[in-house]
């Protein structure tokens, strides 16, 4: 679980499973990275704060999602999902 306030970065290729990302907090992919979401019981990957897919405006910004068969993602009222973002 990623808790209120805290920001979390993945810097290279992960398989997750069962994750949350609480309100308030904050999962950002890099750009070039693969985030695979695994199927186990329950909600795989469940956003209630922020998930902010790469950085920048380029079309090469973010990096690549590969949801499994089976692997629920869900993401929360109030959640945000962000795509190639820059705060310029």
């Amino acid at each position: 679980t990623n808790q209120d306030v805290h920001t979390v970065t993945i810097t290279s290729d992960v398989t997750i499973d069962q994750v949350m990302v609480a309100a308030g907090g904050q999962l950002t992919l890099d750009n070039g990275v693969d985030l695979t979401i695994a199927n186990g019981s329950n909600t795989d990957f469940d956003v209630y704060g922020i998930f902010r897919n790469g950085t920048g405006t380029s079309n090469s910004a973010g990096g690549t999602v590969h949801q499994n068969s089976g692997s629920t993602v869900v993401f929360e009222n109030g959640s945000i999902y962000q795509h190639g973002f820059t705060n310029t």
